[in-house]
């Protein structure tokens, strides 16, 4: 009787522990519709706290999603009170970046190039004068002119 009841309680409470460690990945179908829904905030209404709420879920199951690190960082630009977590989400997502516009995928792994530029935007706003300036000019060197004349 004393064993049954041991094994009652524990499988329910090894069955709690493992789905909770599953719910922690998403499938690439869910994955790319979770991405959807923070770029329709990010690019179509530009509601960076709304898209910052649903990209820091999404990084704190990928933490090592570079494009994630990216688009997050650059939603804390655009919030007060968040330019130094902007700072370390845009350098970490600096270290992964694609070589070229064409190797970019929206729901990839890889930084988009433009990570660059943000980041160069990211030590300006951290009063990181000289490193900003450097950053834009490495990012301009980086981007080529045909980039920089179609965001301005």
């Amino acid at each position: 009787m004393k064993r049954i009841v041991i094994i009652s309680f524990i499988i329910p409470l090894l069955l709690f522990y493992f789905s909770s460690l599953f719910s922690q990945t998403l499938s690439q179908k869910e994955f790319i519709k979770a991405v959807k829904a923070a770029d329709v905030f990010y690019y179509n209404d530009e509601d960076y706290e709304k898209a910052a709420n649903l990209y820091e879920k999404l990084y704190n199951i990928y933490p090592d999603n570079a494009n994630l690190s990216a688009k997050l960082g650059i939603c804390f630009l655009n919030l007060d009170g968040k330019k130094t977590e902007s700072l370390k989400l845009l350098t970490r997502a600096s270290l992964n970046v694609v070589k070229d516009d064409k190797e970019y995928v929206e729901f990839g792994k890889k930084a988009p190039l433009d990570t660059y530029l943000y980041l160069a935007i990211a030590y300006h706003y951290n009063d990181s004068l000289q490193k900003a300036i450097s950053l834009f000019y490495n990012a301009k060197k980086r981007l080529g002119r045909t980039f920089l004349t179609r965001i301005s």
